[in-house]
């Protein structure tokens, strides 16, 4: 039986009611653009706020700008687009935005509005943190992986050149709304790099959930990976997807503890994101990839199940991952890139452990450990992508 649910108008809005030091916030899914059109009217209409900014980018604008702008109407509002692209998402862009943001007549009660995948949300959230000292944001999420994962939770940020999101803040927004609508015009291949959140989140939370992800998936190869009206995600999976990251944020916003669980396969995929000067290769891509280096890594030290290894491997065979990996992945470069990452504690690497389906632990790497894992994944990238490294002493 198909797991994609047939035909428009399935299901009903569903959400989650997230707590966060800003307050309780909701993450909400629509079954149609246009209600999510209307959740956004009502939230303008009860929060009155003096002027709005709608942030996005030129691709999703050209989609689904004008409906959200002509919410906006009543409201002096201004639009601002971010340049596309994991290369883009720097302080500069930051200090570009806040140069025409300072000409505009914005004050406090001014509400920022994110459209857009997870660069966009992310750079928005940041702003919104720090523009007079925090104004109110909201998310409308239209990539999967935006979806269920960078959306939920509160984390905003920028990259700087030592690594990814090394400057951000804790900021929830004061809503996340959207609909798998907004996939039917996402690239395939944005679908499932967008899996990897997907599966990192089954993952964590349990077997039953991991075979509900791996039915979805065989339906989504069986179409190609292509999302149309007649073919669209099931939002229950969705809600549970996003009800894993919620209920762990729920208990520790601000990654004291339980919440560096999400970082899992975080490490590895990071590194190469860095390595390959974020060119190339899409996040979800090389988190799924970081997933399955490093639980086979810690499979080969007797800590993880190697069923787990199997479900990743069956994941990284059936996506397209059509990555060119340089030969600027090397021992040294990959070490150097998760050096500087910011689950690295006195010069040690925080890493999250699979046990199993639903057993997660935390280990502190050593230097020692920490290059093994290295060697490990230069080795087994080598071995997938069939590249020829320049491997020689001065790497070790």
């Amino acid at each position: 039986m198909s797991t994609l649910i047939k035909g428009k108008g399935c299901f009903m809005s569903t959400k989650l009611d997230i707590p966060s030091a800003r307050g309780e916030y909701a993450v909400q899914f629509a079954d149609s653009h246009e209600q999510v059109q209307e959740t956004l009217s009502a939230f303008i209409k009860a929060k009155n706020p003096s002027s709005i900014v709608l942030f996005s980018n030129q691709q999703v604008f050209s989609l689904y700008g004008k409906a959200i702008q002509s919410v906006c109407q009543g409201c002096s509002n201004t639009v601002y687009l971010f340049p596309d692209g994991e290369e883009f998402k720097t302080v500069a862009t930051i200090v570009e935005a806040i140069s025409v943001l300072d000409k505009q007549s914005l004050d406090r009660k001014t509400l920022f509005v994110a459209l857009g995948g997870g660069l966009v949300g992310d750079m928005t959230g940041f702003l919104a943190s720090i523009f007079l000292r925090g104004v109110d944001w909201i998310q409308i999420p239209t990539t999967l992986l935006a979806m269920v994962d960078s959306s939920v939770g509160g984390k905003t940020g920028v990259n700087l050149g030592s690594g990814k999101n090394r400057l951000g803040s804790f900021y929830a927004p004061n809503l996340v709304c959207s609909s798998p609508e907004f996939l039917h015009t996402l690239d395939p291949k944005e679908v499932q790099a967008g899996m990897g959140e997907v599966i990192k989140h089954a993952i964590l939370d349990s077997q039953e959930l991991c075979i509900e992800v791996q039915k979805m998936v065989k339906v989504l190869i069986a179409n190609q990976w292509k999302l149309t009206p007649e073919h669209s995600l099931p939002v229950d999976i969705l809600i549970k997807i996003c009800a894993v990251k919620a209920s762990v944020v729920a208990e520790d916003e601000r990654e004291k503890g339980i919440r560096a669980w999400l970082n899992y396969g975080h490490s590895i995929g990071h590194a190469i994101e860095k390595c390959l000067q974020y060119q190339g290769v899409l996040h979800g891509q090389a988190v799924l990839l970081g997933m399955w280096i490093e639980s086979a890594w810690t499979m080969q030290q007797g800590w993880t199940a190697s069923r787990v290894v199997e479900y990743l491997e069956s994941f990284v065979k059936s996506i397209d991952m059509s990555i060119e990996i340089k030969d600027t992945i090397t021992r040294m470069t990959l070490f150097d890139a998760i050096s500087f990452d910011k689950k690295m504690q006195c010069d040690k690497l925080q890493l999250v452990v699979i046990r199993d389906f639903g057993s997660v632990s935390l280990r502190s790497l050593d230097t020692a450990e920490i290059q093994s894992l290295v060697a490990f994944a230069v080795h087994y990238l080598h071995q997938f992508f069939d590249t020829q490294y320049i491997i020689s002493s001065r790497h070790s």
